[in-house]
C-alpha cells in the first residue's frame, strides 16, 4: 500500500492520492496505530481538493469508528 502512496504522490491525481492515504489510514487503524489520524487527515484535505465530498464523508465515518 505504501508504493501506492508513493506512486499516488508522482501524479496530479487527487482522488488516487486520497485513496491511497485512506487505504493507509485503514491499515493503521487495524493496528490500533494513532498514525491512522495522520493518514485520514490528509486524505480528506485530498478528496476535498478534488471537490469528492463522499469520498471525504467515508474517511471522516472511519475517522468516527476510531473513537
Amino acid at each position: 500500500m505504501k508504493e501506492s502512496l508513493d506512486f499516488a504522490l508522482t501524479t496530479e491525481d487527487f482522488i488516487a492520492q486520497a485513496c491511497s492515504y485512506r487505504g493507509m489510514g485503514e491499515i493503521y487503524l487495524k493496528q490500533d496505530s494513532d498514525k491512522s489520524r495522520d493518514y485520514f487527515y490528509q486524505s480528506i484535505q485530498l478528496f476535498e481538493k478534488a471537490e469528492d465530498k463522499i469520498g471525504a464523508d467515508g474517511v471522516r465515518a472511519l475517522l468516527q469508528n476510531e473513537k
